[in-house]
Parts: C-alpha cells; structure tokens; sequence
C-alpha cells in the first residue's frame, strides 16, 4: 500500500511539473520568445523556464 501512496505521489509530481512546464512555456511564447540561446523551449529545465520568464518580465518592464 505505501509502495502504490509512493508511487502516486511520483506521478501527482510529475503533472505538477508538468502543468508548470507547459503554463510558462505559454507565457514566453505569448511575448515572442520561442528560443534561448538557440535551444528550444521543449529542452529547457523548469528553473530555466522561471529565469528566462523572470529576465522577460524585468525586460518589458524597463
């Protein structure tokens, strides 16, 4: 049974991630942000996402 609870917990982070993949995905993208240093979006780690979302945000905002 905690094997299964463990084993839900895995998965119910995964789509955690996931979801937050995909909303900021859609953000950059919403500002013309396609790439990053020649790297897709896709290849991109969740903490490059947030920076790169980050340094968007304090750019339209100078």
């Amino acid at each position: 049974m905690a094997q299964l609870e463990n084993e839900l917990e895995i998965q119910r982070k995964k789509q955690a991630e996931e979801q937050r993949r995909n909303e900021l995905m859609d953000i950059i993208i919403g500002y013309g942000v396609h790439t990053l240093d020649g790297r897709p979006l896709s290849s991109l780690t969740l903490i490059e996402l947030e920076n790169l979302r980050i340094n968007i945000i304090n750019d339209y905002l100078r």
